[in-house]
C-alpha cells in the first residue's frame, strides 16, 4: 500500500493484472486499462512544496476511488501516475470512464490550506478486445500500451486522452 495515498501500489498490480487477465480469457470479455498522469505536477511541488503536493495526491486518489467501480483495480503506479484496470470493459466503456475522470479532476479545486489548486490530467487508454484476449501472452502489454497512449496524450497538450488498441500479440 502506498503510504501517501492509501491506494495499492504498483507491486499490487502484478497479481491483480494476472487475475483480471485470466478472468477475461475465461469469460471471453474485454479488459481495459487507464494510465493517468497529473499534468505539470512537478510545478505543484516546486511552486508550493512537497507537503501540498502530497495533499493533492491524496485528494486525487480519493476522487479516483470515488469514480471507480467496485470491481475496478486502482493503483498509484508512480510519482503522479495512477493505473485503473477495468474488467469486462470495452473501448467505449473505457473511453467514457477516461472522459468522466478527466472532467471531474479538471473541475475540482484542491483546497490546500489557503491555496486553491486546479489540475489537468493526461490519460492513456488501452483495450484488449474480447476477440484478442485469447491471443495475448503478456498481460503487461495492456498496461504498457496504455502508458504509451498516455505519453501521446501528453504530446497533444495538457488534459488530453489518447487511445491505443492492444492487439494481444506480446510475448511473455
Amino acid at each position: 500500500v502506498d503510504p501517501t495515498t492509501g491506494l495499492h501500489n504498483h507491486w499490487y498490480l502484478q497479481p491483480r493484472l494476472e487475475e483480471e487477465f485470466s478472468r477475461a480469457r475465461r469469460a471471453g470479455v474485454s479488459l481495459s486499462c487507464l494510465f493517468i498522469d497529473i499534468d505539470h505536477f512537478k510545478a505543484v511541488n516546486d511552486h508550493y512544496n512537497h507537503c501540498i503536493g502530497d495533499q493533492v495526491l491524496r485528494a486525487t486518489a480519493s476522487l479516483l476511488r470515488g469514480l471507480c467501480r467496485r470491481e475496478d483495480v486502482l493503483v498509484r503506479f508512480g510519482a503522479d501516475e495512477f493505473v485503473i484496470l477495468l474488467g469486462n470493459a470495452g473501448q467505449s466503456a473505457a473511453k467514457t470512464a477516461a472522459e468522466r475522470i478527466r472532467g471531474r479532476l479538471e473541475a475540482h479545486s484542491f483546497n490546500c490550506g489557503e491555496k486553491e489548486i486546479t489540475l489537468s490530467v493526461s490519460i492513456g487508454v488501452s483495450t484488449l478486445k474480447k476477440e484478442h484476449v485469447s491471443l495475448s501472452k503478456d498481460p503487461w502489454e495492456l498496461v504498457w500500451t496504455a502508458d504509451g497512449a498516455m505519453h501521446l496524450a501528453k504530446q497533444k497538450g495538457p488534459g488530453q486522452i489518447h487511445r491505443l488498441d492492444c492487439q494481444g500479440q506480446g510475448q511473455k
